[in-house]
């Protein structure tokens, strides 16, 4: 397991100076060490603990955040981030609800786009062009939105196919469930970012930054719309 620093900024068209959130992305390998990893963020004071969704490379990552809830009482639970194109929005929305009932509230649901080639060939399919990408990142996130409300959805855009879906008696203990959406770059951060806030889809939307701890402790330059320079927490 190899923990990393992981830090969400809040923006809207360029920069806010508000809250920076500090958290722990964390890899499973092994239970005794996930849970102790859980317990410490908790006791350090992150604001957050986060699983990334590689399939075929990483460990499944909601039931690895339903464990670390079972051994945590403050910290927030999040993907880091699941790929839109390969979940099924009827699966994704069972799967976030579900952790949040199990976690008391603490869910954080992080949405990409799939940047990642070789997660689309091990599923046997074409990475599409970012466009595309992006327009089933969105599309998935308004069907959740909507299934985590309760509503029984029917959708034929060539994005998302449902007939009728819902999650019938589950319902999140939050609504709605925070947001973060992962990426950077015109297509990702331009006007689908527009389109997701003003839609009310999301709770909240952030771009993803990763900074390991070698690189925290000299600083890093990180993409917040602009370059900028991350001070060291450390003498």
């Amino acid at each position: 397991m190899r923990p990393g620093v992981f830090r969400c900024l809040g923006w809207d068209d360029g920069w806010v100076g508000g809250r920076i959130e500090l958290s722990v992305q964390g890899r499973v390998r092994d239970q005794s060490m996930w849970l102790a990893l859980a317990r410490a963020a908790e006791e350090a004071g992150c604001d957050a603990l986060y699983v990334a969704d590689h399939p075929g490379t990483a460990a499944a990552p909601f039931v690895a955040l339903a464990a670390a809830a079972s051994v945590t009482e403050r910290i927030r639970l999040g993907t880091c981030v699941v790929n839109a194109g390969l979940w099924e929005s009827l699966s994704l929305a069972a799967e976030i609800a579900t952790l949040d009932v199990v976690s008391h509230g603490r869910a954080v649901l992080g949405l990409g786009a799939g940047h990642t080639p070789s997660e689309w060939a091990m599923t046997g399919r074409s990475m599409p062009p970012a466009a595309a990408r992006v327009d089933r990142l969105i599309e998935v996130t308004r069907v959740v939105r909507d299934l985590l409300r309760g509503a029984s959805v029917t959708t034929g855009d060539g994005q998302v196919e449902l007939d009728g879906a819902q999650l019938g008696d589950l319902r999140p203990v939050q609504l709605p469930i925070p947001l973060m959406v992962g990426g950077n770059g015109p297509v990702c951060c331009g006007s689908p970012r527009r389109r997701l806030t003003s839609s009310g889809s999301v709770g909240w939307v952030a771009p993803c930054l990763m900074v390991t701890p070698m690189k925290w402790r000299g600083g890093a330059r990180l993409w917040t719309g602009r370059s900028t320079q991350c001070a060291s927490p450390r003498p």
